[in-house]
């Protein structure tokens, strides 16, 4: 690094933040698929509905306005504000009239009210809807995919486990689109982030800490460069005095 006298602390500024941008945090595996088990059911939510051994009594439907859904043989049943495993047992206790000993198990298809929101590094960030089954990628592909200046490697989950402690997860994305680690399955009110990539990182840190802390009359450009995951020098120059 060639310093500009009376500029040492500023250069060694600038090197701590290149060396910083350059090693990222480790990634850590995801965790297994998630079960959600204790949903409460809503209106607009799309349940679906496997009997064992009675594949013709299975069925797909949506909670009505009056929170309510249909089944055949027994009609129709309450379902907003019940939890899965609530449905389970009541469906199960209702079909027992027609059926010997049945085994009911509801999920949930589509959830009517429920988003999980993709931000940082990807074309359309906002909101998006819950489906089961949703993983981490699908909703990034759902926000349009990443941009150019994504670091794909480092995508954060961050998920509120409980009582308000929040973990984050870190994914690998060509890892997992290479099959080699498994992705994410989302639950309600996740937050996926794609952070910048190093490179990307690096030429925020010449726009902020170079042309916009250094004096004016230094040059307010700055090369660098980015080889074998290690940056190159950065080079300040002064400007003729005016």
């Amino acid at each position: 690094m060639t310093i500009i006298p009376g500029r040492t602390v500023g250069g060694a500024l600038v090197a701590s933040l290149l060396l910083a941008c350059a090693k990222p945090p480790p990634v850590f595996p995801p965790p297994p698929p998630p079960l959600v088990l204790d949903y409460v059911v809503e209106v607009g939510d799309v349940l679906g509905i496997r009997v064992l051994g009675q594949s013709s009594l299975d069925d797909r439907v949506k909670v009505g306005p009056d929170g309510r859904i249909t089944m055949a043989p027994i009609g129709s049943v309450e379902a907003a504000g019940k939890t899965l495993s609530e449905l389970d047992a009541m469906l199960s206790e209702r079909l027992a009239r027609y059926v010997q000993k049945p085994h009911v198990t509801v999920f949930v298809r589509e959830f009517a009210n429920i988003n999980v929101y993709v931000g940082g590094e990807v074309k359309r960030p906002g909101l998006i809807p819950l489906r089961s089954g949703m993983t981490s990628l699908m909703a990034l592909f759902a926000a349009g995919g990443f941009k150019d200046t994504a670091q794909k490697e480092q995508v954060v989950v961050l998920r509120d486990a409980a009582a308000g402690r929040e973990r984050i997860y870190t994914l690998d994305a060509p890892q997992v689109l290479a099959g080699r680690v498994a992705d994410v399955t989302l639950e309600p009110y996740d937050v996926i982030f794609v952070p910048k990539s190093t490179i990307a990182r690096i030429d925020l840190a010449v726009e902020q800490y170079i042309k916009r802390m250094l004096p004016f009359n230094l040059v307010a450009t700055a090369s660098y460069g980015y080889l074998a995951n290690q940056p190159a020098a950065v080079t300040v120059l002064p400007t003729s005095s005016r």
